[in-house]
């Protein structure tokens, strides 16, 4: 067999090891989608028809008209930018998983992980999340997944993965209501998926005056590279060793891209009628200019994790009585603290209707929620206000005061049940 003919197969091999993505970017009020002369059956070997990929409500600039695919395996989702619509193909046609109607909270970026579908910071018209979203498959809704040391009304401009769970934003935005302003944030940020951690990274990049290079523009997520693009300069990162290069000379402009393919390997960028190919560069035609710095978060776990489990078993005995001990005094000290909900009319107020079964409408009316909030705004509310109520009944009575149960009507909707 010839050398071309192998060629195909181990290109095929190698891409089903890969962890990562495929992904389309496509602007769908652009001339190349309005008249179809993006050839998408050859540029992704077949797994994305035209059917597929032209299926979309061609949108001006004022109905946000950005279109994002990315699928793994066979695993194929569509995301309509600003419109929360989690889209699957089925039978010929895209079906939406979302049972909302809601459209202005623009999430930033998707991943998935595992068999979950995650979200990655978002933004709307008035303020912005540092926030980490999961679709819930169940109850068709978006749900935000709790982070620590979120940095404050931050989303992120551009990002990649490093490994299965780890998220690296290289610059963002700040929109925050109160202060009435949205500003550019020249900062690092890196959340763990697994320890649900954000963390900032650092640099020592050596050039000071080329440093703002490594902020905004383009981002091309590859295996082991990464390519950011702004300012006719490419930055490459090296994910292994974090180190960071420069090349100058670069065609492509930030602005006016009517469509990206972006895999392990490679991508394909069409910019005014010309497709541009981009794909990590060697070593030897980049200029060091540093090195990102930051824990390798799961590697730093492990580590912990075997050195406390060495030392265990040198204080086996001693520390069960310890936490024995402390275990009890605990305890003691859980049982004697007063309530800690926010709102103890509130709390008495839902005792009040205990036995009953209430729709979502009626359990927000009775949590005091405001009907005119857009319904996700008012979900992570009623979610977040029943959370702390169960966890200050459990603390004191051992079980949940409120619980959710499926509508037998219609199983798309929650009822909310208040515990005798």
């Amino acid at each position: 067999m010839k050398l071309a003919a192998i060629l195909p197969l181990i290109f095929s091999a190698l891409a089903g090891v890969s962890q990562m993505e495929h992904r389309i970017t496509v602007y769908t009020n652009s001339e190349a989608y309005k008249n179809k002369t993006i050839n998408i059956d050859s540029i992704t070997h077949g797994a994305i028809s035209a059917n597929m990929f032209y299926s979309f409500k061609s949108r001006e600039n004022s109905d946000a008209p950005l279109v994002k695919i990315i699928w793994k395996d066979s695993t194929v989702y569509a995301f309509e930018q600003c419109r929360l619509n989690v889209l699957t193909w089925q039978d010929s046609m895209w079906v939406n998983l979302y049972n909302n109607n809601n459209k202005g909270w623009c999430i930033q970026n998707f991943y998935l992980q595992d068999n979950s579908i995650l979200g990655f910071t978002a933004t709307g018209f008035w303020t912005s999340q540092a926030a980490l979203y999961t679709f819930e498959k169940t109850t068709t809704n978006w749900e935000i997944i709790s982070t620590k040391n979120s940095p404050d009304y931050y989303y992120s401009g551009g990002d990649f993965r490093i490994g299965k769970d780890t998220i690296i934003s290289t610059w963002g935005m700040k929109r925050n209501q109160v202060e009435a302003k949205t500003e550019e944030v020249l900062s690092t940020y890196g959340l763990c998926l697994k320890t649900k951690t954000w963390f900032k990274v650092k640099n020592d990049i050596e050039l000071k005056s080329l440093a703002s290079t490594t902020f905004g523009g383009l981002t091309f997520d590859f295996e082991d590279e990464v390519l950011l693009i702004r300012n006719n300069q490419i930055i490459q990162i090296d994910k292994k060793s974090r180190n960071v290069f420069l090349f100058k000379g670069n065609k492509l402009k930030y602005k006016h891209i009517d469509f990206i393919y972006n895999d392990y390997k490679s991508a394909l960028v069409l910019q005014e009628g010309k497709y541009y190919s981009k794909s990590p560069l060697p070593i030897e035609e980049l200029l060091p200019l540093g090195k990102l710095s930051f824990d390798n978060i799961q590697k730093k776990i492990e580590s912990k994790s075997i050195e406390a489990n060495a030392k265990t078993s040198y204080f086996n005995y001693l520390l069960a009585l310890i936490v024995f001990v402390l275990a009890g005094v605990a305890v003691w000290i859980v049982k004697s603290k007063k309530s800690k909900f926010y709102d103890p009319e509130l709390l008495k107020h839902i005792k009040e209707n205990s036995g009953k079964l209430l729709t979502s409408d009626e359990m927000d009316d009775l949590l005091g929620i405001n009907s005119s909030m857009i319904q996700d705004s008012k979900r992570v509310k009623r979610s977040r206000i029943i959370k702390s109520v169960n966890e200050d009944y459990k603390l004191k009575k051992g079980k949940k005061l409120i619980i959710r149960q499926r509508d037998e009507k219609d199983s798309r909707y929650m009822l909310y049940k208040v515990q005798k």
